[in-house]
């Protein structure tokens, strides 16, 4: 979990410019990888194209069929919290979504979301 973290503060540090104006702003976690296991981090903002983080992750709740299993949807900003809204490809509602507004600063946004228990960090600066 740590590990995640510190490669998307690294990748996230690096691109940076890119998420300082949120508008158009869309975060997706998908399973779509050789392995139901294993987790894609996908970071879209409008215009300046798509940031991937190809990290991967035990995903507690992948189904054991093996078909995607994970797709969260839109990142939604209501007076300054952004949310995920969404839930899981296979029918599942997502067990707990939170996101913060961080208050390090107006271009820093931690998402946390927990699943059964797991709990994914995504931090863009």
């Amino acid at each position: 979990m740590n590990r995640l973290l510190v490669a998307v503060i690294l990748a996230a540090s690096l691109a940076g410019c890119l998420f300082h104006d949120r508008s158009g702003l869309a975060v997706e976690l998908v399973n779509d990888t050789p392995d139901p296991h294993q987790l894609r981090v996908v970071v879209e903002r409008g215009e300046e194209g798509t940031e991937t983080y190809n990290e991967t992750h035990d995903l507690a709740a992948a189904p054991a069929d093996g078909s995607e299993g994970v797709k969260l949807g839109e990142l939604v900003d209501a007076d300054g919290e952004y949310r995920f809204r969404g839930e899981l490809a296979n029918g599942s509602r997502v067990s707990e979504t939170l996101a913060y507004s961080d208050d390090r600063g107006p271009d820093i946004v931690q998402f946390v979301v927990r699943q059964d228990g797991l709990a994914i960090d995504i931090l863009i600066v």
